[in-house]
């Protein structure tokens, strides 16, 4: 069970890194068409790398919150198995001890 929460957390954690790789390529593309338009842009031009940037940032977002969410609750249902595998061993050893 810690192997998948590991990979979970690992995507959480990149998920967000490739959504703002996305978004500094979606503007740099806005600027290098501003550059070709001369300064003279309009709002149509910058428009396809704005999107860009948006599109993948949210993407990055809706993939990285499902992510730590379930890390987590993996995580808290590791530790109260955890817990109840310990309390039954120390059970055990109380029994195999009084006798």
């Amino acid at each position: 069970m810690n192997s998948l929460i590991r990979l979970l957390e690992l995507i959480a954690m990149v998920a967000p890194l490739l959504g703002l790789l996305g978004t500094v390529l979606g503007m740099i593309q806005s600027f290098q068409e501003l550059e070709l338009a001369q300064g003279a842009a309009n709002a149509s031009v910058l428009a396809g790398g704005i999107w860009q940037a948006l599109l993948t940032t949210a993407a990055g977002l809706m993939v990285a919150i499902p992510a730590a969410v379930a890390a987590g609750l993996f995580a808290a249902r590791i530790d109260a198995a955890a817990q109840a595998i310990e309390s039954a061993a120390g059970r055990l050893l109380l029994i195999d001890g009084s006798r």
